[in-house]
């Protein structure tokens, strides 16, 4: 029956959104593997979304796209100070209070960054966060300190 739906699908000229250009990181890629294996297939209740170019190291989830950067370097502006977000056990960096919302994952042995787009309203920002925090403590382990 879902092979029917998927030809009637095509033969409709649905076609599914375009891919999302994510840029891959060029900072340590220590565990991104495990974390894109890991991943959730849906984020803040978007679907995932195909990334181009095609990397193990970035994700996209909607549209909007919520996207994810695995192995990006250490945040600007990140001091062992700083005040962080703790959503489900892991501490993320905000960049700036001004959206997109740009959070760092920095309790974790790799940086990742997420990037939340605007439309999404400043109280529901951390929600793909808590649905990546699984993925996250799974594939990477701790950091001794940001």
């Amino acid at each position: 029956m879902l092979a029917g739906a998927v030809g009637l699908a095509a033969l409709g000229g649905c076609s599914s959104p375009a891919a999302v250009r994510v840029a891959v990181p060029d900072g340590p890629a220590a565990g991104c593997v495990r974390l894109h294996d890991a991943l959730p297939a849906s984020v803040g209740g978007r679907d995932a979304r195909d990334v181009t170019p095609a990397s193990r190291r970035t994700a996209a989830w909607g549209s909007p796209a919520v996207t994810l950067r695995c192995g990006v370097t250490r945040p600007p502006g990140l001091r062992s100070t700083a005040q962080l977000v703790v959503v489900v056990g892991v501490g993320w960096y905000l960049r700036s209070d001004d959206p997109p919302w740009v959070f760092t994952a920095v309790s974790r042995v790799t940086y990742v960054e997420v990037r939340v787009p605007a439309a999404v309203p400043r109280d529901e920002a951390t929600a793909p966060l808590a649905d990546l925090a699984g993925a996250l403590k799974q594939a990477l382990p701790p950091r001794a300190a940001p």
